[in-house]
C-alpha cells in the first residue's frame, strides 16, 4: 500500500521532548507548563500516532490474507494507541523508553484455535514480511518464555513505510487468560498484568496460564497423532478445533 502521508515536520528528538513534557505534566513534575509549548507537544504526539493509520491498515490486510491462506478467518482486533495511553505507559516504564522507540503504537491481534495454528500463521507472516521489507521482523516469543505474570503470546514487530506495527498471535486459551487478567484489573483497580497486586493472586494467575498451556500442548500432540492415523489409513484428518468445540458445548 502506498503511503499518502506527508513527511514529518519534527525530528525524533522533538517528538521525545514533546512526550516528556506531557509525561512531566501527568506525573506532577511540572504544574504550570507554557500553554503554547503544551499545545505544540500535543499536536506532535497526536500527529505521530495518526501517521500509523495506513501502516496498521496494511498490517491488518496482510494478516487477513495470511489467515485465508491457511484456512482461517480474521477474529481479532486492531488499534492505534491514544495519546493518554502512551503517556501513561511512558510514565510507568523505565527512563530509556521514549515514544520514538515504542514499537506498539499501532497493533493488531489474531486469536487462533490452537498453538499449531499460531505457528503456521507466524511462519507465513515472517515469509511475507521478508519479501516486503528489508527491515528484519522482530519476534518476541512469550509462549516458549512466558512473562512473569503468566502472559503468553507471539508478538511480531514489522515495518510499514518506516513505521513499526505490532502483530499479536495467541490461542483461544491464551486470549481467555489475558481477558480474565484485564477483568481483574478493571474490577479491582490493580494492574495485575504489570506485576502489581497480591503475590498469591499472581501465583494463581501463573498457575492458570500453565494449565491452559498444557491443554494447548495436548491439542498439538493430539492433532499430530490424528494426522499419523489418517496417513496410515488413507483418510482425511479431522483435527481438533477449540473454537468449534466451544460452540458445540454451548
Amino acid at each position: 500500500m502506498v503511503s499518502a502521508i506527508a513527511e514529518r515536520w519534527y525530528s525524533n528528538k522533538e517528538l521525545d521532548r514533546a512526550a516528556k513534557l506531557l509525561c512531566d505534566l501527568a506525573t506532577g513534575k511540572i504544574e504550570t507548563p507554557d500553554e503554547q509549548a503544551l499545545d505544540r507537544a500535543l499536536v506532535i504526539v497526536e500527529d505521530f500516532c495518526n501517521r500509523h493509520t495506513i501502516a496498521l491498515a496494511s498490517a491488518v490486510a496482510d494478516l487477513e490474507t495470511t489467515l485465508a491462506l491457511v484456512g482461517l478467518s480474521w477474529e481479532g482486533t486492531s488499534r492505534i494507541k491514544k495519546t493518554e495511553t502512551i503517556i501513561d505507559k511512558l510514565s510507568r516504564r523505565q527512563t530509556w523508553l521514549t515514544v520514538s522507540k515504542m514499537q506498539d503504537i499501532a497493533g493488531c491481534r489474531a486469536t487462533l484455535p490452537t498453538q499449531e495454528d499460531v505457528s503456521r500463521v507466524m511462519d507465513q507472516l515472517l515469509a511475507l514480511y521478508a519479501q516486503r521489507t528489508d527491515t528484519p521482523t522482530r519476534v518476541r516469543d512469550y509462549v516458549t518464555k512466558p512473562q512473569a505474570s503468566g502472559y503468553r503470546a507471539i508478538h511480531l514487530y514489522t515495518n510499514y513505510d518506516g513505521l513499526r506495527v505490532e502483530v499479536q498471535l495467541r490461542t483461544t486459551l491464551q486470549s481467555r487468560w489475558a481477558h480474565y487478567t484485564e477483568f481483574l484489573t478493571d474490577m479491582t483497580g490493580v494492574d495485575y498484568k504489570s506485576g502489581f497486586g497480591e503475590p498469591r493472586v499472581h501465583e494463581m494467575l501463573v498457575e492458570l496460564s500453565h494449565s491452559y498451556a498444557g491443554i494447548d500442548d495436548k491439542i498439538v500432540e493430539g492433532n499430530k497423532l490424528v494426522r499419523q492415523i489418517s496417513s496410515a489409513t488413507d483418510t482425511v484428518p479431522v483435527v481438533f478445533n477449540w473454537d468449534s468445540t466451544i460452540t458445540m458445548l454451548r
